[in-house]
């Protein structure tokens, strides 16, 4: 998973490989406090996917992006700005 720009202001991509057996992607957003901000599922083909999260309503801060798909799960640090 890439995750950029990395510290992001409004918006942030992220691009997904594909994952064998997979057909769905679940992203969930956490603050420091491990609270979930954001969540969304999303398709995920065979060639897999590149998304955009909206944070511009999110307040400055350090979050931690978690994508999990069939039996994978990703974790990445995202700093808004």
């Amino acid at each position: 998973m890439t995750l950029y720009p990395n510290p992001a202001r409004h918006t942030a991509a992220v691009l997904l490989p594909a994952v064998a057996g997979a057909t769905q992607v679940q992203l969930t957003l956490l603050n420091a406090l491990g609270q979930v901000v954001l969540a969304r599922t999303a398709a995920l083909p065979a060639a897999g996917a590149a998304l955009t999260l909206d944070v511009a309503g999110l307040a400055r801060g350090v979050y931690v992006l978690r994508c999990a798909a069939g039996a994978t799960t990703a974790t990445r640090r995202l700093v808004l700005d």
